[in-house]
């Protein structure tokens, strides 16, 4: 009867032919429960990965809700600045138009000053109208 060599144990042929295919058996199922125990390590992983996504995409909605709202308030503001702008614009205009017709009116009372006729008194003041609040006088 023929011999064969199995894992250092002589075996009969027959044995020994047997024996690779059951020691093979033993790798595959050591090979299967090792892919399943990493099949579920990966879902767990990919279950765990898929919540990191939800929570970040999550937190990048907000941001970006956040981000709208900022800009949204910044344009507000913008529009506000220019407005204040275009309103103290037309108030320094105001006031230096107003600074022209005060000057202007100065002008105005000087040369009125400088043209009124000195207003003479006694008779012919009266008589001439310049006087004319005063009473005749009297004699």
């Amino acid at each position: 009867m023929d011999e064969g060599v199995v894992g250092g144990r002589c075996l009969p042929a027959a044995a020994a032919a047997v024996a690779p295919q059951h020691h093979e058996s033993g790798e595959a199922a050591v090979a299967r429960r090792e892919a399943v125990v990493a099949r579920e390590s990966t879902a767990q992983e990919l279950v765990l990965l898929r919540r990191q996504l939800a929570t970040t995409q999550a937190a990048l909605a907000d941001a970006e809700q956040a981000a709208r709202e900022r800009d949204a308030h910044l344009e507000a503001e913008q529009s506000k600045v220019v407005r204040l702008e275009v309103e103290v614009a037309e108030l320094r205009a105001s006031l230096s138009r107003m600074a022209e017709l005060e000057r202007e009116l100065d002008s105005y009372r000087l040369q009125a000053t400088a043209a009124e006729p000195r207003k003479a008194s006694g008779l012919w003041g009266f008589i001439s109208g310049a006087d004319a609040n005063a009473s005749p006088p009297r004699d």
